[in-house]
């Protein structure tokens, strides 16, 4: 019901909402699982970091993806208004997949020059 034309943007900004209705419960706590790893990554890799430079740098490139996945969450339980943030790797748009891949992969490449 929510994807027949009730919402203004399904495929961009109400992703999970369409998601939720498709996936239930399992699936959209699937998703803030993932979330969640993300950011008990972005933490580990950035506190295993030598420079402070790098660590500043890890710490960023994860809070792009985490908080653009908990506005764009917020949006779709009512709790915020509508800013226009996707939902990281999930919403349609290349631009934000681009940046979304960009942020991983430096988090990653930070990863290989962890102090042991």
């Amino acid at each position: 019901k929510q994807k027949l034309f009730f919402l203004p943007e399904a495929h961009n900004d109400f992703i999970m909402s369409v998601l939720g209705e498709e996936l239930g419960f399992v699936g959209v706590s699937f998703i803030v699982i993932l979330l969640a790893v993300v950011l008990w990554r972005t933490l580990v890799i950035s506190v295993r970091q030598e420079s402070m430079h790098d660590r500043i740098t890890a710490f960023g490139m994860g809070a792009i993806v985490i908080v653009g996945g908990i506005l764009n969450m917020g949006v779709v339980l009512g709790a915020i208004p509508p800013k226009g943030v996707p939902m990281p790797f999930l919403s349609y748009g290349g631009s934000h997949l681009v940046s979304g891949f960009f942020c991983i992969g430096v988090l990653l490449n930070l990863s290989r020059k962890v102090k042991a």
